[in-house]
């Protein structure tokens, strides 16, 4: 039999998602740095918190909605990236959305070869779970292929939620692993080979990996959020983001016997703040220059120049939270941390607890035929001194956390805890962790915490129990009195840059505002979620929330902001994509969990322009002018122009109007060193052809840093020597 994981984290629906679909007061200035934004679309029935992940392929986005049920996707046209055009919403089956870790990519197998999207299912009201798989052979109009197939232990027919899915194609045969919301082996790998008839072959996690279980962060959770694989240095290698575990690699060359093959410690200090012990949250990562830009075309996953991997941590509470129980036998301090979609709390608050149950609508979990919600007595019914707190504690399970909160706001708290359950706390393997995950919609009117299982027995004198159904006490028993300190700013998550070999931190970055208590509250969560690397450099692209798209240098091993956009009316990005095209030129797409897509370009716009003549007379010089221009949002520190020269003519002198020198030969070169945006610069060539035939000039342009559009680095021209008459 299998351990559960996480019954609670799928009741509450979105207990490891991101919160920043939250209203927000105010939001950062806007900020426009060597970043264009090419458009934007706003999609049909959004509303705050709905747009989730982005997949791209064939210059279409699919976009996830989830937080109404059921969900689904949006198709998004990016054929003219400054007008992105939606085509369709594909709905979910019913009691279903779709939220992290779509994929679009290309199946090159023995039984299918075509284009698909992948999703995983989130069960929101008894609905689907697992993956869905769609073709998309007629990219604008998705066809299902199979949905809702996965581990089905404990839950047949339906398959466990998924939070996030990654495809890859290995040796003629497809593959998939999804992160299972329902057990502790929560890394499940599914043959999708025949994506019509996907297979579960293999399932892990933590208690296999004994290498990945020390030297935990703070909050000691340790549970997937998110994985993607590799072909790196010949081995097909799995990158799991593992929360307070941080980011395990695995060795799935054979996916159906996962190897553990290393991970990343938590420091003990805080390298951004200085603070002891990190808050963790390892959410999501990458593998640099990654995929080549070939495969990027492909939608495929081979990495040949990996030196690093760049890893975020998601943090939503900018400030560090105490618990401590102030009487009876088990006082003392206790984890805990602070929702930040909930109403704020400064300072310390004390008073008596109540247990209130689960207090979710509708529910009766503790089968005594009475809501769950109308059961949870008024706090008027709790004895407090004046100036003390009344605080209700709920256990996780049964509705969504932003409904235990409601209730405790309706029921006239002061404050609302909520204790892990059973499952959450690995049955009692981690009985300190609190789990605060996401909610699907702001609770303004009361401060709310999450707690470790254990706390939530010690307030109620209880001794501590893991396993079997919640062993916590009836409904309305009266707790010891405890007190919450929510004042030590630690700040919002941040980025990671760690050697892919031995997985040792690098260098870490946040952006300013992330670590400025001044933006701790009233400007949107600041804390960074997705990430992707740019194929052709040491480059990452980054949703940063209200933080908006940011543009990471991390060449020489030390993480430098060269890009950034916030929008004038607000951002509130989630997920991040390249669009790579066959004519050269790359975006990002990025989803605005509030609005829609956004479509930028980043980079050096190196063009080539080549004025040769058509026809020349055989054995005459002539002139070649070419004239290079950077129209990029970048400069561009080492430029360098090549003319290739065909068989049968010589060069006899070029100049430049810039740089420091030129080489004449077959292959002439020009270093013009540093170009800024909109610099230009002139070559002149005189060039002596000689047999009578059709010739052809190449010329071209090249930088150190990534180009945007490599379709104009080149020009070929073609040159009819004649006879002279």
């Amino acid at each position: 039999m299998r351990v559960r994981r996480a019954a609670s984290l799928l009741a509450a629906g979105v207990a490891l998602a991101a919160t920043s679909g939250i209203a927000q007061a105010a939001s950062l200035p806007p900020i426009r740095a060597h970043v264009d934004l090419m458009g934007k679309v706003r999609l049909s029935g959004v509303a705050p918190n709905r747009v989730t992940d982005v997949a791209v392929m064939n210059h279409m986005a699919y976009v996830g909605k989830w937080a109404v049920c059921p969900g689904g996707f949006w198709v998004v046209d990016l054929a003219n990236p400054r007008r992105p055009r939606e085509v369709r919403f594909v709905q979910a089956p019913a009691g279903t959305f779709h939220s992290e870790g779509m994929q679009a990519l290309r199946l090159h197998t023995g039984t299918y070869e075509g284009d698909v999207l992948v999703t995983g299912n989130e069960s929101c009201a008894n609905g689907q779970g697992g993956l869905s798989i769609f073709s998309l052979d007629q990219p604008g109009n998705p066809v299902p292929l199979s949905i809702g197939h996965g581990d089905t232990d404990d839950t047949a027919p339906r398959a466990h939620s998924s939070h996030s899915v990654f495809a890859w194609n290995a040796n003629g045969r497809a593959y998939a692993v999804l992160v299972d919301l329902e057990e502790r082996q929560d890394v499940d790998i599914m043959e999708i080979t025949d994506p019509r008839h996907p297979q579960l072959i293999a399932e892990t996690g933590i208690d296999d990996w004994p290498g990945a279980q020390d030297n935990l962060a703070r909050s000691e959770q340790t549970f997937v959020h998110d994985a993607i694989v590799r072909h790196v240095g010949g081995r097909y290698l799995m990158l799991v983001s593992y929360w307070d575990a941080g980011f395990v690699v695995l060795d799935v060359t054979d996916p159906a016997r996962p190897v553990y093959v290393k991970d990343s410690d938590s420091p003990a200090v805080d390298p951004l703040t200085g603070i002891a012990i990190p808050e963790g949250n390892a959410h999501e990562a990458e593998w640099d220059r990654c995929p080549t830009p070939a495969e990027a075309l492909r939608g495929g996953g081979a990495c040949r120049h990996s030196r690093y991997i760049l890893g975020t941590d998601e943090d939503f509470s900018a400030y560090r939270s105490t618990l401590d129980i102030v009487g009876g036998p088990n006082a003392g301090t206790y984890a805990t941390g602070q929702f930040q979609w909930a109403g704020n709390m400064e300072g310390v608050r004390q008073g008596p607890t109540l247990y209130g149950g689960s207090g979710c609508p509708g529910a009766d979990l503790n089968s005594n035929a009475v809501d769950d919600r109308a059961e949870v007595p008024l706090a008027s019914t709790l004895p407090a001194a004046v100036g003390e707190a009344r605080v209700v504690v709920f256990q996780r399970g049964g509705c969504v956390v932003n409904d235990q909160l409601t209730t405790g706001a309706l029921k006239g708290y002061d404050l609302v805890l909520v204790s892990n359950d059973h499952a959450g706390s690995q049955d009692g393997r981690l009985p300190n962790a609190p789990l605060c995950g996401g909610a699907t919609q702001l609770v303004p009117d009361v401060p709310g915490f999450c707690i470790g299982h254990r706390a939530a027995h010690l307030i109620f004198d209880q001794a501590p129990g893991y396993t079997g159904a919640s062993d916590l006490p009836a409904t309305g028993t009266h707790g010891e009195k405890v007190r919450l300190a929510n004042g030590v700013f630690d700040g919002w998550g941040g980025l990671h840059l760690i050697d892919a070999r031995t997985m040792a931190r690098v260098d870490d970055y946040a952006i300013p505002e992330a670590l400025d208590p001044r933006y701790a509250t009233g400007f949107g969560p600041l804390s960074v979620h997705e990430v992707a690397t740019d194929p052709t450099a040491e480059v990452g692209y980054l949703s940063w929330y209200a933080g908006g798209f940011r543009v990471m240098d991390f060449s020489g091993g030390r993480l430098r902001e060269v890009g950034s956009y916030v929008d004038p009316a607000g951002s509130n990005l989630w997920g991040v994509e390249l669009d790579a095209r066959r004519d050269g030129r790359q975006f990002v797409v990025a989803s605005d969990r509030d609005y829609g897509l956004d479509v930028f370009r980043f980079g050096t716009d190196l063009r080539v322009r080549t004025q040769a003549p058509a026809r020349v007379p055989h054995g005459r010089t002539i002139t070649v002018t070419s004239t290079i221009r950077n129209d990029g949002t970048i400069a561009e520190p080492d430029a360098r122009f090549a003319a290739k020269l065909p068989r049968g003519a010589w060069i006899l002198d070029v100049s430049a109007s810039r740089g420091t020198r030129c080489t004449l030969g077959r292959r002439t070169v020009c270093l013009l060193g540093p170009m800024r945006e909109n610099a230009t610069a002139r070559v002149v060539m005189r060039i002596r052809f000689g047999q009578a035939r059709l010739r052809r000039l190449v010329t071209s342009i090249h930088g150190a840093k990534v180009d945007y559009d490599l379709g104009s680095n080149v020009v070929s021209s073609a040159i009819r020597v004649v006879k002279t008459p």
